[in-house]
């Protein structure tokens, strides 16, 4: 993971979800679509909060 991405996951108080982001760097974090997202963030609560700052 770059610097990038655990900037955003601090920023954005996600940071339990580093582990499931530790192969995504800055380019594939920005082409994220929804059925990524849900893959990367199996839990509702975590994946709702990440898509409303996404």
């Amino acid at each position: 993971m770059d610097s990038f991405v655990a900037d955003k996951l601090t920023e954005w108080q996600l940071s339990e979800l580093t582990d499931n982001f530790r192969d995504i760097d800055e380019e594939a974090f920005l082409l994220f679509d929804e059925d990524t997202i849900k893959h990367l963030v199996p839990k509702v609560g975590p994946r709702l909060k990440f898509l409303r700052l996404f």
